[in-house]
């Protein structure tokens, strides 16, 4: 059960990656938007957690 949550942190990534690409299509000033909402503790936070699930679903459970 553990191992299919981790598809809720892919999901924030998703997003978070989809954010990104519009914001380097609409220039410099929107990415700077963007870099600095990656530079919130927060969202560092949520992508550290992201990655450990990642890491989670990675891992070879035979």
């Amino acid at each position: 059960m553990l191992r299919e949550g981790t598809a809720v942190p892919a999901v924030w990534f998703s997003i978070e990656l989809i954010f990104g690409l519009f914001a380097l299509k609409h220039g410099a000033e929107s990415w700077m938007g963007f870099v600095g909402f990656l530079q919130n503790p927060v969202v560092v936070i949520l992508n550290l957690i992201t990655l450990a699930a990642a890491l989670l679903h990675t891992k070879n459970l035979v």
